[in-house]
């Protein structure tokens, strides 16, 4: 009984310290913010966790649930953002491509990247599929979806421990 307890404990100890699921992939986290009516800031922070440097990011959004994304990033952001229409294989949509000044190095993160979308609904506003390319040889490097900042992730949690408890 007390080997079971003590076994359990490690396994959650090394899941919140991200030790049992780390991967050697690039994330990019994103916390959203309401405008006025159906209209969002989203901003992105990117971290470099791959085997090489980080210059290029794309990232996609659903014809379906998203329109008129605005660059509002700012001068100064140190990376150049193109928007256009998008075919890929996440499906039709808007995408916006973004090149860094500087190569992210390992371990490293940047922050900076703002854009202003309309939410029309029809799925999560804050997960998007991006991709990290080789400027290059446009290799995907990495890929995956957009996850909430970490901060959001843990009120979340938070705010459901407190409705499991009140049941």
């Amino acid at each position: 009984m007390m080997n079971k307890f003590f076994m359990s404990l490690v396994l959650v100890l090394m899941m919140a310290t991200g030790v049992c699921f780390a991967s050697v992939e690039t994330e990019v986290y994103v916390e959203s913010s309401l405008v006025s009516g159906n209209t969002w800031l989203l901003d992105y922070v990117v971290k470099n966790k791959t085997l090489g440097a980080v210059k290029e990011l794309t990232v996609e959004f659903d014809f379906d649930s998203f329109d008129n994304l605005i660059d509002v990033s700012g001068a100064g952001a140190g990376c150049n953002i193109q928007v256009w229409p998008a075919i890929s294989q996440a499906g039709d949509g808007w995408a916006f491509d973004v090149v860094l000044d500087m190569p992210l190095g390992i371990g490293g993160s940047f922050t900076g990247v703002s854009m202003q979308v309309d939410y029309l609904g029809g799925g999560d506003p804050l997960m998007q599929y991006y991709e990290v390319v080789d400027p290059v040889t446009f290799v995907t490097i990495a890929d995956g979806y957009t996850v909430p900042e970490p901060m959001t992730l843990l009120l979340l949690g938070l705010g459901g421990l407190v409705i499991g408890r009140k049941r």
